[in-house]
């Protein structure tokens, strides 16, 4: 655009321009609709892109490169007034080196559509299915204390039926979240070129294991270069198995947060006055029994807090009962191997 304003300021001076340039004033409207255009394309690329998930970017880095490499085969040294104008998109960047890019806009749009129907799938998988699990298990309560007050036994009977339903539940949507993100690397590796499928290898002989290993130093430790697909979905099975470890925890402590909240009752203080905003009910059922000369507190205090212990120790200990993911047993595998490596 800069070459056609600068063609039609000598010629509105009356000064001599070359024969090229002509050329460009003749065909103006015609560039500047191919620039639009292409300004478009990139526009819906760039959209396109803003609409992976941040954790799955590096996973679909060959899908995003298929998109790339539908700009390259079409790049040659032209003039805007060359043959192929109508056929092919072209636009001038500006810089130091000055380049004249000649795109397939169908092959283009065709990959770029592939991309997103296949970003739209994983993002469906991803939100309805292994996001939904990881919430549901955030959800969970370990033991909702009732609105009357109950005794200390109970107490410990509704934590440890509350628990134990909560486990089953958790199992269940660890289970399904696993498998969900199995799925989803399953349907990405689909996608991938046969080489690019035959590097990734689930076996425990190669768990995974990184397509440049050979030319990196693995002394002491395991050789990973965060940028091959082997990485990716190794990675990518990693972070979503520390999302739902922290699921777990963030259901432990909010149910241990609800009987503390139960337990305490709110007061706010306006300046020396003492305002109680929510009288709540106590959480247990207390005797008082006068013993002369003194008045007892049966169960007494020592015993709340025991059980209030022993009930703490129920839900924080949940996890265990709770199958690893298969990833998990691997990465423990591996870090035993780690270990012996650095020992010899």
């Amino acid at each position: 655009m800069e070459l056609i304003k600068d063609a039609q300021y000598l010629s509105k001076l009356g000064l001599d321009i070359p024969e090229t340039a002509t050329t460009l004033l003749r065909q103006e409207e015609q560039i500047r609709q191919t620039s639009v255009n292409l300004h478009e394309l990139l526009n819906e690329i760039k959209q396109a892109y803003a609409a992976i998930p941040r954790d799955m970017y590096q996973l679909l880095k060959p899908h995003r490169e298929k998109v790339e490499e539908a700009l390259r085969p079409g790049f040659v040294a032209i003039t805007w007034s060359s043959l192929t104008i109508d056929e092919c998109m072209l636009n001038l960047f500006i810089s130091p080196i000055s380049l004249f890019f000649v795109l397939d806009i169908n092959n283009v749009r065709q990959e770029l559509e592939q991309l997103r129907i296949l970003v739209n799938d994983c993002t469906d998988i991803l939100q309805c299915r292994i996001e939904n699990a990881l919430q549901t298990i955030a959800d969970t309560q370990l033991c909702e204390p009732q609105q009357d007050p109950i005794t200390l036994d109970e107490f410990s009977k509704l934590t440890d039926e509350s628990c134990q339903h909560a486990i089953n539940s958790i199992t269940k949507q660890t289970l399904l979240c696993e498998k969900a993100v199995h799925y989803l690397l399953e349907i990405l590796k689909k996608r991938l070129k046969p080489h690019e499928q035959a590097q990734i290898k689930e076996t425990d002989a190669e768990y995974y294991d990184c397509a440049l290993k050979s030319t990196m130093n693995t002394k002491g430790h395991v050789a990973r270069c965060n940028e091959c697909q082997p990485c990716a979905f190794f990675n990518y099975l990693t972070i979503y198995w520390n999302k739902n470890i922290d699921a777990i925890v963030q259901c432990t402590r909010s149910s241990l947060e609800t009987i503390r909240k139960r337990l305490q009752q709110p007061i706010r203080y306006v300046g020396e006055q003492v305002i109680r905003e929510q009288v709540r009910n106590p959480l247990f059922r207390t005797d008082i029994v006068l013993s002369i000369p003194n008045v007892l507190v049966k169960p007494s205090l020592d015993d709340m807090q025991s059980q209030l212990n022993k009930s703490a120790n129920t839900m924080l200990k949940i996890g265990q009962d709770i199958p690893e993911w298969f990833h998990a047993q691997k990465l423990k595998e591996i870090m035993i191997k780690v270990r012996k490596i650095k020992e010899y």
